[in-house]
């Protein structure tokens, strides 16, 4: 299907839902509008932030970073609606403008796919603020975008960009509007590839809607089949959809749905056998073989028996062309897999064996993922036991990965239990300063909740002392932020004074680049990442923040106070784009306090 073709089908649902999604927002608006103190007009301080706001948005038009650009802009016309109409539409073309140019020639393959998935969040967020305010400057934006040939001469753009638009739209919809997110899902499909986020999607809606999630989940396959059979990492997904890790049925599995997916691993095994052509097999091939090694055999097995001779030789066809390093992966993935459903039993007896079997293993590396697995199921029902296990990890890295994890879980139950003090003593064992900082900023919080200034003081020096020992990082500049900011709820003079910190730290650091890997170094056979929830804010010990993580929101109480020092405190970022995100956050806050607002539109000119 042509890029063309698929938007102009899918045009009427997306424009649809964008202005489904925005409706309880514009209605917050205006109530706000109404509800507007005395006098109805601008404070001159709110003049000069609507001014400066004006300024800041034109001189986003010559911004090299035009992705950055296109969402400061699309965010200040969101503030400047209110005011000034016309400007604020003029701003929202701008920021559409910047979000769909094509990518920057002379990129890699890698850097291409970062710069696209970039790219489909900037125009995701610019056409959601859009159809906040205008419904028919969305549609004749979105017109716009299919007539453009670098965004449709190639099926890589297309699929990279408008769906994943369309699954990240559907995900904001799928609690609100069910019904026009499945079909933003299904749209989504059209495609080469399945989107990554479609997973996500997936889950999310059957949660809201069981048989639009089933619809969805045929969909998929549908597309799988329409693309040749070529592996997707979307198949897991509906692997899981179905079955649960040991291998049973979900209690809500449609059994039609069972046969259709068992069908399509026999047919698909037939397909990546061929790949192989009497040779070594493809990687995707053999990531094909190891999931149905895995996860496939009892599936097939259970819901097409007549065909499982079939795929018993296809599989062995398969099996004779994977590598070493393709069968040891296989291999890893089924010992985890069974150590996986032992523990789920909660076998003692049983998982004692797999400790045991782990501690055998003569690869290190191999050793250490078995015992990591291991770790990581106990964390949260027997953390005393999931740190010996951690303990015997040999490699520092992974080790301290999987202890971090545990003391993550572990402060979680504390605080659930009220138990602040010892939630503050595990934090002392995290072995990175970042880590203890987040916490500790948690557990002010809960202080402030109280009213106990005290304390909430005694916590945010704490973390201030831990984050001064942190390296220059976007991590250590928005854990500054988020101290400042808390100081700004109690002390403002010292919340000036972090906050002036964060700055002179922003302006150390520098461009990231991609990291390069050794082409010697060996990869690691398994990787867990688990999130754990802290005052209702979602935690991962491995997670990173980067440049655009930084965004300045954490400054509308320094505004409340005193909007004057605070403007003048940007003028100690040395980077113009930086500046620029600096004072449209602190702009922003400014316009959008209750001391007053306007009772009749603005007018200007461009």
């Amino acid at each position: 299907m042509k890029p063309g073709c698929f938007l102009q089908k899918t045009f009427s649902v997306l424009m649809m839902s964008l202005l489904v999604s925005s409706m309880a927002a514009a209605q917050l608006r205006k109530d706000s509008v109404r509800n507007v103190a005395e006098p109805n007009r601008l404070s001159a301080d709110q003049q000069d932030a609507f001014e400066l706001l004006k300024t800041l948005a034109r001189n986003l038009k010559s911004e090299p970073d035009r992705l950055t650009a296109a969402t400061l802009q699309a965010q200040t016309a969101d503030v400047l609606w209110q005011f000034d109409i016309a400007f604020a539409r003029e701003v929202f073309r701008w920021s559409f403008e910047a979000a769909s140019q094509p990518a920057p020639d002379g990129l890699g393959e890698s850097a291409r796919a970062a710069y696209l998935a970039r790219q489909a969040s900037s125009i995701r967020q610019v056409l959601t603020c859009i159809g906040t305010h205008d419904r028919s400057q969305a549609e004749a934006l979105l017109k716009s975008l299919q007539e453009e040939k670098g965004l449709t001469s190639t099926s890589a753009r297309h699929d990279n960009v408008h769906s994943e638009l369309l699954v990240q739209i559907a995900l904001e919809l799928a609690a609100t509007n069910p019904e026009q997110a499945l079909q933003l899902g299904l749209h989504s499909l059209s495609g080469t590839q399945i989107p990554p986020d479609f997973g996500r999607l997936l889950f999310t809606l059957s949660n809201v809607n069981k048989n639009f999630g089933d619809r969805l989940f045929r969909g998929a396959l549908m597309t799988l089949r329409r693309n040749d059979f070529a592996y997707d990492n979307a198949l897991i997904s509906l692997v899981n959809y179905l079955f649960s890790s040991n291998g049973s049925p979900n209690p809500d599995a449609n059994v039609a749905d069972a046969q259709l997916l068992a069908n399509y691993i026999v047919d698909g095994a037939w397909r990546q056998a061929r790949a192989a052509g009497g040779s070594s097999l493809p990687e995707a091939s053999a990531m094909f073989y190891s999931l149905v090694q895995v996860r496939g055999l009892p599936i097939v097995s259970r819901y097409a028996p007549e065909r499982f001779p079939e795929l018993q030789g296809q599989m062995h066809e398969m099996a004779s062309g994977l590598t070493a390093a393709q069968m040891q992966r296989t291999t890893l993935l089924q010992t985890t897999q069974q150590q996986q459903t032992t523990i789920a039993g909660r076998n003692s007896y049983d998982i004692d064996e797999q400790i045991e079997r782990a501690a055998k293993e003569k690869d290190p590396d191999v050793r250490d993922s078995l015992l990591n697995s291991v770790a990581h199921t106990l964390m949260r029902e027997d953390s005393e036991r999931g740190l010996k296990v951690a303990a015997m990890i040999e490699a520092t890295e992974v080790r301290r990965e999987a202890e971090n994890d545990i003391y993550l879980a572990l402060v979680q139950k504390l605080m659930r239990a009220g138990s602040y003090d010892e939630a503050r003593k595990i934090t002392r064992k995290f072995d990175r300063p970042e880590l203890q900082a987040k916490v500790l900023i948690e557990l002010t919080n809960k202080a402030l909740s109280n009213r106990d200034t005290s304390l909430a003081t005694e916590l945010l020096s704490e973390a201030s002392d831990v984050t001064s020992k942190a390296q220059a990082t976007p991590d250590k500049a928005i854990l500054l932020l988020n101290i400042a900011q808390q100081f700004g709820r109690f002390d403002t003079i010292r919340g000036f004074e972090i906050l002036g910190d964060a700055l002179k730290l922003i302006n150390q650091l520098k461009p990231e680049e991609a990291p390069v890997r050794s082409v010697v170094a060996k990869p690691r056979p398994l990787r867990i990442k688990t999130y754990t929830v802290l005052n209702g804010n979602e935690f991962s010990t491995s997670d990173r923040a980067t440049l655009e993580s930084i965004n300045f929101s954490q400054l509308g109480t320094f505004v409340a106070q005193d909007y004057t020092q605070i403007r003048l405190l940007g003028n100690k970022l040395e980077q113009p784009l930086w500046r620029t995100k600096f004072l449209t956050a602190v702009a922003s806050a400014m316009l959008l306090t209750s001391q007053t607002r306007p009772a009749s539109r603005l007018t200007s000119s461009n």
